[in-house]
């Protein structure tokens, strides 16, 4: 492969990570059983790692709910996830110091394990600190990791693109 070539790929990988969100940095394990109730479980958790002027965040794992005898068909239960970010010095669930995502919600069939992915929420603001809302109606055991951390402003694919072709323009002039 020439110089030519490999300056091309390089150039490409570059601006391909510049165009998509950095890898999470910081995970937190959860494991507990969410009980029932209006105010759900709130956990905190410090944000440090990364830099950039927006907080991303996703939560995946497992959820169990023992309630099923057969030959009954298992029971349905909803599990929604909420994730928080500290806007302002107060309480844990004083709205108007905490701001939050829309809901994600899974639903969880009694007697087996289900699996759940959010979908990676960014938010703007580089919080310090930033939670994970879990609300249910029965209680609900969940072995997840949530991850957040501060990232660059998103770049648009459309960006990436012109920086290759400027890039194969001044190469081309170079010959």
């Amino acid at each position: 492969m020439n110089a030519s070539r490999l300056v091309g790929i390089a150039a490409m990988a570059l601006i391909t990570a510049g165009t998509t969100p950095s890898v999470f940095a910081q995970a937190e394990p959860i494991f507990l059983t969410a009980g029932p109730g209006v105010v759900g479980t709130h956990l905190e958790f410090v944000n440090t790692e990364g830099t950039g002027g927006f907080t991303q965040f996703a939560l995946f794992g497992a959820a169990t709910h023992a309630d099923w005898s057969p030959p009954d068909p298992p029971a349905l239960h909803t599990l929604v996830i909420v994730f928080e970010w500290r806007i302002g010095p107060g309480p844990d669930h004083d709205f108007s110091n905490w701001a939050q995502s829309h809901d994600f919600i899974t639903t969880v069939v009694g007697g087996m394990t289900n699996t759940f992915s959010t979908d990676t929420f960014i938010t703007p603001g580089a919080w310090d600190t930033v939670a994970v809302h879990l609300y249910c109606g029965f209680p609900i055991t969940v072995a997840a990791t949530f991850d957040h951390r501060w990232t660059p402003v998103p770049a648009t694919p459309s960006l990436g693109i012109l920086g290759l072709a400027s890039l194969c323009t001044l190469r081309r002039r170079r010959r």
